[in-house]
């Protein structure tokens, strides 16, 4: 029975991941038979949805439908070969098809352009192939038309190019136009496809856009452009160099050339000081190969000052459909063989194909392997010190993969590794199972109780030195059976305790010498007394699930040492947690999440310590055990790599400039153009610190307001996971300014997300009458409200950032105000002003633990006004989220740059220990 729809939304809906792979069945198993027939050997596709117009395509073994329908094609001409390329697009079902052509349809083009009809004839070209292509052929893919003179209006050329994965150039202009389109394509790392065809012949070109791989360049025919004019007599004789000028100009005249970059081509001749005409036109010549070369190409609005090319009439050589539709249909075949060719196959579609159909179809074939440089092929398309620079030439990289598709088995978890590492790892610790006992929460839970804990001056060593630990300004707390009274609902449930974790307590251990131990457990390093650790699907090695354990041990030593850091050299034991912060942050954690705050860590149990030898018995060693989604940190990790990025994706010559757009809008008018007497530019070393105007109470400005370019960072050597980013980023930024309805800085769009979420966490804590923990003891003052205690959701949507660290908080019913600083309610103010409002503004002052020292990283232009525009926008974002007046930034259209972004970040921080 026949499905009554047509579905063209299958992938997306139902089939994102899905590629079927060239697989041979196991005698025995499902479907296999004993007559050996293909379909009773091989691995059938996945079963048919009923109406997906793409299923034949989906069936294709290697065939990568979901990267097809990822992809913005930009079609150059609309003859008889574009047209037919646009339709087989159409058939393809690309995301969308952008058109380009200048001429109107005449009769005689009907015979080759299918997208043309009679009544056309006097139309554009690109109107009527559009309109056809929408009503007839395009199944799903958009379809953009422009209507413009692509040598006097190159800069919109370019600006198509940036939005598309790939060009098709179908336009009959000129060898130097096709040499332009070749120099764009190598400069933006697009591929590029070239076909034409007269008479009898098709020819198509097919060129990756990879660094280091082969280019289209076409110098013979540029040289003999400008050659055609060296017959001329030479200037000679007196006033010989203004003979010159006046025969350029001449010469320029019957080229065709005009314009400013017409202008600069013809100075930068006649600079040289030629004695001939053809030096002077070689001149120009060099000058114009220089506009056209990668780096300069993307820059320039017109290709007027090129010489006017002469081609040989259509009419003269003759055309028709047969070789007009064989061209496009190999051009759509080197482009999906690169894009998502067969994995048993070498990916490498050939680079040159000509196909002359009076020969009996003779098939000229050459590939980049075996390409030999001629006057028609170009290698270099940037300096080699560059080309190093470089990924994999090999579609796995190309500009616009299909998620969980795209990859290998083999590279997909290698990234997985990578990620996991990004958010979890600085690095590797190594643990033991120790004598203890485990308390797990799910049989007890933790209240609140008026009894008296050991006081402090009672706690001493065996040899009788005094022994200091955190005094919370807390009533004590106790656990006891669910269900007996304690206050909180099912907000946070503590987890279920894993097994590998429900025996012994673990205690980080050296480094085992040589192999790894028996019943060593590794896992991830997080602060001086955390660890983190997984536990992993046995058959895939993925994660299931990450825990934190905080308080399992010194450093990366272990054990519990004793040191002076009381405030007359008391001693504390360290790398421990103790009963009543470990109490206390089980609590806390439920009754956070209560308040509607995003919580990173759930508690699952808790380990006590026995540990023979203990050099300090009296103190009761105790290690929460979380369930966590992360450990990189706001401040020290985010932050910090935000603004180590920043140099690194925007010019440093713009940083001038910067400074006084953020002088401007701390003025408050807004940075705009200037006023009738405009005040002078404020150098940005006299601007006045974040902190310190923070701190005397002057205006802070959001600086994500303004424009700024921001382009991906270069790629590293052999560092995988920032070179997908930065691809990745790279084309999400191109698509961001062509579709998105956004004109600041997406860096400073980040601080402003981080700066918002860091006050809305501290205004929910406010009207929970909750404090993160503030007070003094003999260990010093302390204030937990500041960014290295929230942590990056490695989802990285709405929310960026979860809490976490409560060991030290308090609410209402626990706060005891004999022992706080003060008055609940002034202990709040004083967490969302001197704590993690100094932090965002770049105090290195404050009692928090982030260092906030990154500047010493940064070029010496950037030094003092970059920091300054993340602490200003952070400031001012987090003031508006504090006072309940700005909703949350998230734009959901700017969510993929924003992953992005944050990801580069943390892989320039990721072995900071926070």
């Amino acid at each position: 029975m026949l499905p009554t729809h047509v579905r063209t939304d299958v992938t997306d809906k139902e089939r994102r991941a899905y590629l079927r792979r060239d697989e041979y069945l196991e005698e025995g198993e499902e479907g296999w038979a004993a007559e050996a027939r293909m379909d009773t050997r091989k691995r059938g596709p996945a079963p048919l949805v009923d109406g997906d117009a793409f299923d034949r395509q989906r069936a294709i073994p290697d065939f990568d439908q979901a990267l097809v329908e990822r992809s913005v094609v930009l079609v150059l001409g609309t003859g008889g070969v574009g047209q037919d390329v646009a339709l087989l697009l159409g058939r393809l079902g690309v995301k969308e098809i952008i058109l380009v052509d200048k001429d109107s349809v005449e009769a005689s083009n009907l015979n080759r352009q299918c997208l043309g009809f009679k009544h056309d004839v006097g139309n554009k070209k690109v109107a009527s192939a559009a309109k056809t292509l929408r009503k007839h052929h395009a199944l799903r893919s958009q379809v953009t038309e422009a209507e413009l003179d692509a040598v006097a209006r190159w800069d919109q050329v370019v600006h198509l190019a940036r939005k598309a994965d790939v060009i098709f150039n179908a336009i009959d202009v000129g060898a130097t136009f096709d040499t332009a389109v070749a120099s764009l394509a190598k400069d933006l790392g697009k591929p590029l496809v070239v076909g034409q065809s007269y008479g009898w012949t098709y020819t198509s070109e097919f060129y990756s856009g990879q660094p280091g791989t082969v280019g289209a360049w076409d110098q013979g025919a540029v040289d003999r452009l400008f050659s055609q004019e060296k017959g001329a007599a030479p200037a000679g004789g007196e006033g010989s160099e203004k003979c010159v000028k006046k025969e350029l100009r001449k010469v320029m005249e019957r080229w065709g050339v005009a314009g400013d970059l017409a202008e600069y081509c013809f100075d930068a001749a006649v600079e040289a000081k030629p004695g001939t005409l053809a030096e002077a036109i070689d001149g120009y010549r060099a000058a114009a190969v220089v506009l056209l070369s990668p780096g300069n190409i993307v820059r320039i609005g017109d290709l007027k000052f090129l010489p006017k090319p002469h081609p040989i009439p259509t009419r003269f050589v003759g055309s028709w459909v047969v070789p007009c539709m064989g061209c496009a249909v190999s051009m759509l075949g080197q482009w999906v063989n690169y894009l998502t060719g067969p994995a048993t196959m070498k990916r490498d579609p050939p680079t040159f194909v000509q196909y002359d159909i009076a020969a009996g179809g003779s098939l000229i074939e050459t590939t980049a392997h075996n390409m030999k440089q001629t006057a028609s092929l170009w290698a270099a398309g940037m300096p080699a010190d560059e080309l190093a620079e470089t990924l994999v030439p090999t579609r796995q990289f190309s500009s616009s993969p299909s998620e969980d598709t795209v990859y290998t088995p083999a590279l997909r978890r290698r990234l997985e590794i990578l990620e996991e590492k990004l958010f979890f790892g600085s690095g590797p610790v190594y643990l033991q199972s120790v004598p203890g006992t485990t308390e797990s929460l799910c049989a007890a839970e933790v209240a609140v109780t008026d009894d008296a804990s050991t006081p402090s001056e009672a706690l001493r060593t065996p040899a009788g030195e005094k022994i200091v630990v955190p005094e919370i300004p807390s009533k004590s707390h106790v656990l006891r059976p669910l269900g007996a009274g304690a206050e909180g609902d099912a907000a946070c449930a503590p987890a279920a305790v894993p097994a590998f974790l429900s025996g012994a307590p673990l205690l980080k251990v050296p480094k085992p010498a040589g192999q790894q131990g028996p019943g060593v457990i590794e896992g991830y390093r997080s602060g001086v007394r955390s660890a983190l650790i997984s536990n992993r699907y046995k058959k895939t090695g993925r994660v299931k699930t990450w825990y934190r354990l905080k308080g399992c041990g010194n450093r990366d030593d272990g054990a519990f040492p004793l040191e002076p850091l009381g405030d007359h050299g008391e001693l504390t034991p360290r790398g421990s947690g103790f009963r009543e912060s470990a109490l206390c942050e089980a609590r806390m954690c439920r009754v956070i999440a209560n308040a509607g705050i995003p919580v990173a860590n759930v508690p699952v149990c808790f380990w006590r310590y026995a540990l023979a030898g203990d050099a300090s018995p009296a103190v009761e060693k105790w290690c929460g055990v979380f369930e966590t989604i992360g450990d990189r940190r706001a401040g020290d990790h985010l932050t910090s790599g935000l603004i180590q990025l920043f140099p690194l994706m925007v010019p440093v010559c713009l940083m001038p400039d910067l400074a006084e757009k953020i002088a401007a809008l701390r003025r408050g008018d807004g940075g705009e153009g200037a006023k009738t007497q405009p005040a002078p530019a404020e150098p940005a070393e006299e601007l006045l610190p974040t902190d310190m105007a923070a701190a005397c109470g002057m205006p802070v400005c959001d600086a994500s307001r303004i424009p700024l370019y921001e382009a991906a960072p270069k790629s590293k050597p052999d560092d995988v996971l920032w070179n997908v980013c930065s691809e990745r980023l790279n084309q999400n930024l191109l698509r961001l300014k062509d579709e998105a309805e956004f004109s600041g800085s997406i860096l400073l769009h980040v601080a402003k997300r981080i700066g918002w979420e860091c006050g809305d966490v501290l205004r929910r804590l406010a009207a929970a009458r909750v404090s993160w923990g503030s007070y003094k003891d003999a260990l010093g003052t302390h204030c937990n409200a500041h960014a290295n205690n929230l942590v990056v959701d490695p989802a990285l949507g709405e929310r960026l950032l979860s809490a976490l660290d409560f060991d030290m908080a308090f609410d209402e019913a626990s706060y005891d105000a004999r022992k706080g600083i003060g008055p609940l309610e002034e202990v709040l103010q004083f967490e969302q002003a001197a704590g993690m409002r100094q932090v965002l503004a770049g105090s290195s002052f404050a009692s928090t633990g982030v260092k906030n020292t990154v500047q010493d990283a940064l070029p010496p232009e950037c030094k003092h006004v970059v920091p300054l525009a993340f602490y200003d926008t952070m400031v001012h974002a987090y003031d508006a989220a504090l006072v309940g007046t700005a909703p949350n930034p998230y734009i959901p259209e700017l969510e993929p740059v924003v992953a992005d972004v944050c990801k580069l970040a943390l892989c320039l921080t990721q072995e900071v220990v926070a």
